[in-house]
């Protein structure tokens, strides 16, 4: 079967009566996607010997939900290994759901647990991004945790040492947005900046439009990770407009985390109508277990978006390939 080169409603409704192939092979990217979590729950089932516990359907709050991670997650990433096992795992969920290019987060925390040199844990992640090459696009980026908390490692040596090796493409902060400003991480921004990559900011999940319009101007990000809360100022909307960076929207991820109280709820299509440049992207497979062709669809049936609005966000998506 010939890949279809563009969303329409027959696709749609084809995935709606449960047949999702025709969704799965239209070109879609993953641009907000933390790559630890982006294989299936099934993979840390395995890695666990079944001794995990599965995530609920809803998290209280956004510390709720790093509050699981640290305890039923992160325990079975602190060996190279194991975390090889997840981004196998990774990038193959996103090859079979027909995504063509990722940009996702590796955690600089997992990276120093590891407790192996840079450049030699480059070397495995670089066989791993190798082997997919022919499928998957990928285009790595250097997450930091507001919430970073290690004695024994001193991150920003440890950030350098990694940006240094040339295996990533862009940085990302996220994490509890309000647990620190953002001027602590004015060297990770820095670093950055001189080797001309990407800048990517979680802002606007829980933070109220002041704090996302604070940030913004702070550090001028490429890209905005969540930034939903945005909606609720449509002045900022405008600036977002007008300044063309990409938003990547997270729905599912949302809802669970009670960003929003019903999934119809979600901004996005408000978004778009407002010329911001909305992107559909899945942040955590592994707990929320909804991939992107999975959020097409969610979005379709629940009447958020039609399919006029999420071929537009495809095609923003499509668009940070060049």
């Amino acid at each position: 079967m010939n890949s279809p080169q563009r969303l329409t409603q027959r696709i749609l409704e084809q995935a709606r009566a449960g047949d999702m192939r025709a969704l799965k092979s239209v070109p879609k990217t993953d641009l907000h996607a933390h790559v630890d979590l982006s294989c299936p729950f099934n993979t840390y089932s395995r890695i666990a010997r079944g001794r995990i516990t599965i995530p609920p359907e809803r998290f209280c709050s956004l510390d709720h939900f790093l509050e699981f991670y640290l305890r039923n997650y992160l325990p079975y990433l602190l060996t190279p290994r194991r975390y090889l096992e997840t981004i196998r795992d990774a990038f193959s969920t996103m090859i079979t759901d027909g995504v063509i290019y990722t940009e996702p987060s590796f955690d600089l925390f997992l990276l120093g647990s590891t407790r192996m040199a840079p450049h030699e844990f480059i070397k495995l992640l670089s066989l791993e991004v190798k082997r997919v090459a022919a499928r998957l696009r990928v285009a790595p980026t250097l997450g930091l945790a507001r919430n970073f908390s290690d004695p024994e490692l001193n991150w920003q040596e440890l950030a350098e040492e990694y940006l240094e090796t040339g295996f990533f493409e862009a940085i990302d902060i996220y994490g509890a947005e309000t647990l620190k400003p953002l001027s602590e991480f004015d060297s990770f921004v820095g670093a950055a900046r001189r080797r001309g990559i990407k800048v990517k900011l979680h802002s606007g999940e829980t933070g109220a439009p002041e704090r996302i319009r604070s940030e913004l101007h702070e550090i001028e990000p490429d890209q905005l990770q969540h930034g939903v809360r945005a909606a609720e100022s449509p002045e900022l909307l405008q600036e977002l407009a007008q300044r063309g960076l990409l938003v990547n929207v997270c729905p599912t991820s949302n809802y669970a985390l009670r960003v929003v109280e019903h999934f119809t709820d979600h901004p996005a299509a408000r978004m778009l109508k407002a010329g911001v440049r909305v992107t559909i992207n899945s942040d955590d497979y592994a707990v929320f277990g909804s991939s992107v062709s999975e959020e097409y669809l969610a979005l379709y049936t629940q009447g958020v978006m039609n399919v006029d609005q999420l071929e537009q966000a495809r095609l923003n998506g499509l668009s940070a390939m060049r």
